[in-house]
């Protein structure tokens, strides 16, 4: 949740949330270049750890 409310105070992100069933979830951002949103998601713990994978669309 530390990860995700820094990125809300950066106004990186602007939703996210859980998927029912808990299967996956969500991230919206308003972010523009791929590039720099990959960064960011590099340093997500659950991506970090790898713990969880990420499609980018």
């Amino acid at each position: 949740m530390e990860f995700l409310n820094v990125k809300y105070a950066l106004e990186n992100f602007i939703a996210s949330g859980r998927k029912v069933p808990r299967t996956s979830g969500n991230i919206l951002s308003k972010m523009k270049d791929k590039a720099a949103v990959e960064m960011i998601i590099n340093k997500d713990p659950f991506r970090a750890n790898n713990l969880a994978d990420y499609a980018l669309i």
